[in-house]
């Protein structure tokens, strides 16, 4: 009897020390994830187009190099661009890469259009305060298949949380801003 009682004793103490064991890894799994919530989510953030393209051209690696370059071509370059206003026009002769779009112009994005599908940069025209009234949510702009990079360009002073306002994140595609006063 008394092995028997002795092995029950033996049993029951390891059960309890896996179920502390186990509790340990689940709060131990919180707290990781606890932890880089705050990184992923800032990664959604948006960030200042200058300041970004510099980090990129200064980051050692070629890959991030060779994107900045990229970038700053398809915001600068003269590429085949779509210009949403009050009418829709294409300027090149190929596909569009870029689209331009005035801030009260922005449910056209929504619109089924051919050029938008190769579009890989929106950039969209802030001329006023009163232009920080919309929002984009960038998961649902389904026409544009190869977008990677929306770009704000704020003719006034604005913040990135005023520009964060403008847009509900997508994984995958990069948002940046730029203010541009004009003198």
């Amino acid at each position: 009897m008394e092995k028997t009682t002795l092995l029950q004793e033996r049993f029951e103490f390891t059960s309890h020390n896996s179920n502390k064991s186990g509790f340990k890894k689940i709060i131990g799994l919180l707290t990781l994830i606890t932890f880089f919530i705050p990184f992923c989510l800032q990664a959604q953030q948006v960030q200042e187009a200058t300041q970004m393209l510099n980090n990129m051209s200064s980051s050692g690696d070629n890959a991030i190099v060779a994107e900045g370059i990229y970038i700053q071509n398809l915001i600068t370059a003269p590429l085949p661009t779509i210009y949403i206003g009050e009418n829709i026009r294409v300027s090149g002769e190929s596909q569009p890469v870029r689209a331009i779009v005035e801030a009260g112009n922005i449910s056209k994005l929504n619109d089924t259009n051919a050029a938008f599908s190769e579009v890989e940069m929106i950039i969209v025209k802030l001329k006023s305060p009163s232009d920080l009234n919309f929002s984009i949510d960038l998961s649902t702009l389904n026409g544009f298949t190869k977008l990677k990079y929306v770009l704000f360009i704020s003719e006034f002073t604005t913040t990135a949380s005023d520009i964060q306002n403008l847009f509900v994140p997508n994984t995958g595609i990069t948002v940046i801003y730029k203010v541009s006063i004009l003198s």
